[in-house]
């Protein structure tokens, strides 16, 4: 949800930068190990707000792919710490 709330917001209004935290997140959760559930997820996001061509729609899966890669990569270390 803070995924397609981010995207409706900056349709609303430009972003403004903060040079301080306003939210500390915890990336050991269960839903930070669902990666290939939110890669899916962020899609349908995507595709419903912003209309692709079909090639930078497969640019932007592949590199959301890749990402879901590193970030299952980065589960053992989550678990061990």
């Amino acid at each position: 949800m803070d995924y397609e709330y981010n995207i409706r917001a900056n349709l609303i209004a430009h972003p403004t930068l903060l040079n301080f935290p306003i939210a500390y997140y915890d990336t050991t959760g269960v839903s930070s190990i669902k990666v290939f559930q939110q890669f899916t997820n962020h899609r349908r996001i995507r595709d419903h707000y912003f209309r692709l061509f079909w090639f930078k729609r497969l640019k932007a899966d592949v590199y959301c792919l890749l990402k879901s890669f590193y970030r299952l990569a980065m589960i053992p270390a989550k678990l061990l710490l």
